[in-house]
C-alpha cells in the first residue's frame, strides 16, 4: 500500500500556529479582485449593492443599501403604480438641505473608478446566486440583477472592523433589537483606485497624492471602531430575510 502521509516537494510547511475561528480583518487598506457585483431588493424596499470580493485569497461579502424607501410624512413607504415601493438616494439633512446616501456614494465610486462612469449608466445582466430556501433551509438558484463587467476588476477598499452590539429577534414584538452580547463587523467605508490609492474626488481634482488614504491609516490601521452600547434585556439571535429586483431596474440615477 501506498504511504499516503509523505510529504510532497510542491507543499510547504507551515510556520506559524493559527488559533481557530472565523476572524475578521483588522481596520486597513486592502488590495481586491472583485468576483461578484450584483443588486437585490430587501422586503423593506431598499436596495442591497453586493459586493463580493477577494480579500488576502478570502472572498468577504459586503452589502451597501444605495437606494432606500421613499416615505410620507407618516413614515409610510410610498408606492408606485404598479405597487412597487418607490426608492430615492437621497437623504434630507437637519438643515433640510437633500444629500446622497453615504452607501450610495460609495457604490457609485467603484462604478466612476473602474469605468470611468456613473453607476447609472452601467447596464445590469442577468445573474443567478445560489441562496437558502426560506422554508427548506435548502440551497437554491435565485435571479438577480447584476453588474458581470465587474468580475475580475482590482481596487482598494477601505475596511474599518467595528466593535457592536449582537441583535436578536424579540418573539414578542418580532423586531430585532441589541443585545447585550458583542459582536465585531467589518465596513466598507471608501473605494480607492488600485494603482494610487486615489479617491474618487481626489481623482476629479486632478491629485497626485493620497491623501485621505494616508490620513485613515494614520487615525485607524488596526484599530476597531467601538458603537457598542449597554442596553437593558436580551433575546436569541435570527435571520433575515430579501426579495429580488429585476435586471431591467436601475435605482441609481440622479434624483
Amino acid at each position: 500500500m501506498t504511504n499516503p502521509f509523505g510529504y510532497s516537494s510542491n507543499v510547504q510547511l507551515p510556520t506559524k500556529d493559527i488559533v481557530g475561528g472565523y476572524i475578521l480583518p483588522e481596520s486597513d487598506i486592502y488590495d481586491a479582485t472583485i468576483k461578484q457585483v450584483y443588486i437585490k431588493k430587501t422586503d423593506s424596499g431598499a436596495v442591497g449593492f453586493h459586493i463580493n470580493a477577494t480579500v488576502k485569497d478570502v472572498e468577504r461579502k459586503f452589502v451597501l443599501y444605495p437606494a432606500i424607501a421613499k416615505k410620507d410624512a407618516n413614515g409610510v413607504p410610498l408606492r408606485n403604480p404598479d405597487n412597487s415601493i418607490q426608492v430615492t438616494n437621497t437623504r434630507v439633512q437637519r438643515d433640510r438641505t437633500e444629500v446622497y446616501l453615504d452607501a450610495f456614494l460609495i457604490a457609485d465610486s467603484l462604478a466612476r473608478i473602474v469605468f470611468g462612469k456613473p453607476l447609472a449608466h452601467l447596464s445590469t445582466d442577468v445573474m443567478y446566486i445560489e441562496e437558502k430556501d426560506k422554508q427548506t433551509k435548502q440551497p437554491v438558484q435565485v435571479q438577480v440583477a447584476g453588474y458581470k463587467d465587474f468580475t475580475g476588476k482590482e481596487v482598494k477598499l477601505v475596511l474599518q472592523r467595528s466593535v457592536k452590539n449582537k441583535q436578536a429577534k424579540n418573539e414578542r414584538t418580532g423586531k430585532w433589537e441589541n443585545t447585550n452580547e458583542k459582536t465585531q463587523e467589518i465596513e466598507l467605508v471608501k473605494i480607492l483606485r488600485k494603482e494610487d490609492s486615489l479617491t474618487i474626488n481626489e481623482i476629479d481634482a486632478g491629485a497626485t497624492a493620497a491623501a485621505y488614504a494616508e490620513e485613515w491609516l494614520k487615525t485607524w490601521k488596526g484599530k476597531d471602531k467601538n458603537n457598542y452600547k449597554p442596553v437593558a434585556g436580551a433575546v436569541d439571535v435570527g435571520g433575515s430575510t430579501s426579495s429580488q429586483v429585476s435586471a431591467e431596474d436601475n435605482p441609481f440615477g440622479n434624483v
